[in-house]
């Protein structure tokens, strides 16, 4: 605890307690990976860009190609989101008013941003 006081700087613990960020609670939120097959090394929302930004990474060689799918909730309308996966256009659908995304268990980079 005396490390993570240190970096984070002044005030900081003090502000994860007095001022939380309760918008996180309205943004995107990537659910529904096939964990532990599939894990996520990187998840970012820019709210002021509006993209999400994905990193996935296989936990085992094995199981790389094989087809996996997550989801995005809070995400509005899910047919009004654009998808790359490696800087190509990925197709994306509606599941139950989320937007979910079918891929492959494996190294991908995705960037999600509203149309």
């Amino acid at each position: 605890m005396a490390a993570a006081a240190e970096a984070s700087g002044e005030g900081a613990w003090w502000s994860i307690f007095n001022r939380p960020n309760l918008r996180k609670f309205d943004e995107p939120t990537v659910q529904g990976v096939d964990f532990p097959t599939l894990a996520l090394s990187r998840a970012w929302w820019d709210p002021e860009l509006e993209v999400l930004t994905l990193s996935t990474v296989a936990q085992s060689q094995r199981q790389v190609g094989q087809p996996t799918s997550f989801r995005v909730s809070n995400a509005g309308d899910p047919l009004r989101w654009r998808v790359l996966c490696d800087g190509r256009s990925h197709q994306a659908r509606s599941a139950a008013g989320d937007l979910e995304v079918l891929t492959t268990v494996g190294k991908h980079e995705f960037v999600l941003s509203r149309e």
